[in-house]
């Protein structure tokens, strides 16, 4: 049986061809001066040589060697992973084929896995614009919880700021307690390198579940500071308790803070429910409708908090064109070259999340920090019109 031909430039020769270990068959290879290979060809391509040597060290190092042996002699490389070096080919000849988009989740993690073994580190970001099309192309309806957690770092590594605000925010509000990014099972360590964007997310997505507390402590303290007798109090604070405990949510500092806590937009939906049922003869204010004061509050997270910035994680003070201040809307300012708007909580986790400049900041002013780290490429960013909304909009969190 033949195997597959991807004829990504068709004016020449195949040039790679890939096989898998197999006893049961051999084949010549030019690679190992045209010794026998005990294995199976698995595909063939047809790509330029010179194209190879520009981006690839690794295939580079094997052509001069097959040159000697014979001009139209072919690159043999053990890979089973080939689904992944088809479309970092097609990238470094910057020609694409439906199959390179119709991936999954998994299936990307396989593309970056080529794409660090093969590509030049400084060749990284040649993927940039095929992971961008990918994205927009990505079903978001049919992902699940993992698959987020699977795309926020190659969002981040591959510059995609749009994406990584998105993702972002999906997390923040759809996982409990801890957001913990999910590495697959492959030879990826070169991108294992995020843990502040994992401590900025998890900084925004606790200070969500403290906006939600604190809506419900303010019925509390305000049945507190009532001037009625600490009987009504008592009464009115048990109608407030047992409230939530019908819509599940009592304790509420334990369901959004506790070991087994749930996800902040599991708690809005379940405080949608929230029902206060003044107890009898209560007074003027322990009677008040509380429960229409608590849905008016549910917007506030939504409002406050719209993803992590990638212009902010790269260069937090390029942000501070527009002043820092209570009574300053523009927190994002510099953001919105890149077509970028947020507000100050994203300003603020963004900059938690950032690597390179904080580093520095803390190095020069207050003496530590590694302030070493590698340059990170400047990010380009989609057209404004592409994500323009208003200052007070409730962006949606479902689906992304």
């Amino acid at each position: 049986m033949a195997c597959p031909e991807v004829k990504i430039n068709s004016d020449h020769d195949p040039t790679i061809r890939t096989y898998v270990k197999d006893s049961n068959s051999q084949f010549r290879s030019a690679s190992n001066c045209n010794a026998f290979v005990n294995g199976k060809i698995t595909s063939l391509f047809f790509v330029r040589k010179d194209v190879i040597a520009q981006y690839s060290h690794f295939l580079a190092q094997k052509i001069p060697v097959l040159s000697h042996i014979a001009p139209e002699a072919m690159i043999d490389i053990k890979e089973s992973n080939v689904q992944g070096l088809e479309v970092v080919l097609h990238a470094i000849h910057e020609k694409f084929n439906d199959r390179c988009m119709d991936l999954s989740v998994d299936d990307m993690w396989k593309v970056i896995e080529a794409n660090l073994r093969y590509l030049d580190e400084s060749h990284f970001l040649k993927l940039k614009d095929w992971f961008a099309s990918w994205l927009d192309g990505l079903d978001k309806s049919s992902l699940s919880k993992e698959d987020y957690l699977k795309l926020a770092v190659p969002c981040r590594r591959f510059e995609n700021p749009l994406g990584l605000l998105k993702v972002t925010r999906y997390l923040a509000f759809n996982v409990p307690v801890k957001i913990d990014f999910i590495y697959p099972k492959l030879n990826v360590v070169g991108l294992r390198i995020e843990p502040r964007l994992e401590a900025g997310l998890n900084s925004a997505r606790g200070s969500l579940g403290t906006i939600l507390l604190e809506c419900v402590e303010s019925i509390e303290k305000t049945i507190y500071e009532s001037k009625c007798n600490d009987v009504c109090k008592a009464m009115s604070l048990l109608a407030v308790k047992r409230g939530l405990d019908q819509c599940y949510m009592f304790p509420p500092r334990q369901q959004l803070h506790g070991k087994r806590g749930i996800y902040v937009e599991s708690a809005i939906n379940r405080l949608k429910n929230f029902n206060y049922v003044p107890a009898r003869g209560a007074c003027e204010t322990c009677s008040r409708d509380f429960g229409q004061k608590l849905q008016q509050m549910l917007n506030d997270p939504r409002r406050m908090f719209e993803g992590l910035c990638l212009g902010c994680v790269v260069d937090p003070t390029d942000n501070r064109k527009g002043g820092y201040g209570r009574n300053n809307k523009f927190w994002g300012d510099g953001c919105r070259k890149h077509g970028i708007q947020h507000k100050e909580p994203s300003c603020y986790f963004s900059w938690v999340a950032s690597e390179r400049v904080r580093d520095q900041y803390l190095d020069k002013f207050e003496g530590f920090g590694n302030g070493g780290l590698h340059p990170i490429h400047e990010p380009t960013c989609p057209d404004p019109a592409s994500n323009g909304h208003q200052e007070n909009d409730i962006l949606p969190i479902l689906p992304y």
